[in-house]
């Protein structure tokens, strides 16, 4: 077997600690309030992979911003991050949307070599596999489906109950989202953006399919899916028409020519002698216009000289220029790292008042 010499050490990091470094919360002493280790909700079925699709799963263990997120350890840290991090123009299915491929890229260790067409994992489900590894309690979860600042907190909340709840009380869990109207862009990604779909729908969408936004859900036992058809039969007609939506904006539309209806022989002949009129024409004003014009205008325009490379004019200007360039970049780091600071500080502000409680 031929031995791998182009890999840089990632890999190996990888594999020694498949999850970066994010570990469990920081549990409670028992005689104290807070989360405590006895009340973390178990994981149904593997734990080594929380039952997401392993292509999806590697590449966002091997993202570098799942690894920065080790250093939260505490959940209400990992709720405001998830506040901050998951934006609309991202959305928050499992890829990104445009980087996602069916087919994998073939040539030797292309996902190694950072040329593979996996796609690119959305900060949303990054953060899912972040909360997973932290171990919630059902009262942190509860947390994330009732939480009132943002709906992409919520959706997260869903997408953890589809890959580690029990599969017998997933209806019993999501009964009380089926009816939400509180809107989320789901999808992010270029131009143009899908539209906004509701918490209700999406977990409608969770429980009945199984494939989901280029990954696919983990499977539910053939007596449970009968249950969650019949749970949701009143809700039959709304979804068949999200399902026409999301087929229509998957679609890739052919150009505005191609839709366009064949004109009839009539018009056809009628629109080609209307062409060739209006040509005619144009050729009959430039030709007139040739003529009228006097001599003295078409004699050819001597350029003005150009300051050379070594002006020394041209080199000052450079030079401000640059120096410009170069403390408006340093002014806009020094607002960032403020912004950072500002941002840390009220963070910390919040957890000591929380501790305070």
């Amino acid at each position: 077997m031929v031995k791998n010499n182009y890999s840089s050490g990632r890999n190996e990091d990888r594999l020694a600690s498949p999850n970066g470094g994010n570990i469990e919360q920081l549990w409670a002493a028992d005689d104290s309030p807070g989360a405590h280790r006895g009340d973390m909700m178990p994981i149904y079925g593997s734990e080594a992979t929380f039952n997401i699709n392993t292509m999806l799963l590697e590449n966002i263990r091997s993202s570098d911003y799942f690894r920065q997120l080790s250093v939260i350890r505490q959940w209400d840290e990992l709720v405001d991050t998830i506040f901050y991090d998951v934006k609309p123009e991202f959305g928050c299915t499992p890829w990104l949307r445009g980087t996602h491929k069916a087919q994998r890229a073939s040539g030797l260790c292309s996902g190694l070599r950072g040329v593979a067409n996996a796609g690119k994992p959305t900060t949303g489900f990054i953060l899912l596999v972040k909360a997973i590894t932290m171990r919630p309690t059902m009262n942190q979860l509860r947390g994330l489906l009732d939480h009132p600042d943002s709906a992409y907190i919520r959706a997260i909340g869903l997408y953890l109950l589809r890959y580690i709840a029990e599969p017998r009380d997933l209806l019993n869990w999501f009964k009380p989202y089926l009816d939400d109207e509180d809107p989320l862009y789901l999808e992010g990604g270029p131009q143009p953006t899908p539209p906004p779909i509701t918490i209700g729908s999406l977990a409608r969408q969770l429980l009945r399919t199984l494939d989901f936004h280029g990954t696919r859900l983990p499977r539910l036992p053939v007596l449970v899916m009968r249950e969650l058809e019949e749970g949701l039969k009143e809700w039959d007609a709304a979804d068949m028409e999200l399902e026409k939506l999301q087929a229509a904006n998957d679609a890739d539309e052919p150009p505005a020519k191609e839709r366009e209806a064949p004109a009839r022989p009539k018009e056809r002949e009628t629109d080609l002698a209307r062409g060739r009129e209006n040509e005619r024409k144009k050729r009959e004003e430039k030709e007139r216009e040739k003529t009228e014009r006097p001599k003295e205008l078409d004699r050819p325009k001597l350029k003005e000289p150009e300051a050379g490379p070594t002006s020394p004019d041209k080199i000052a200007k450079e030079t401000v220029d640059k120096e410009k360039d170069e403390r408006s970049k340093s002014r806009e780091k020094e607002d960032r790292v403020q912004r950072d600071r500002e941002r840390d500080r009220e963070r910390e502000r919040e957890r000591e008042r929380d501790r305070e409680r």
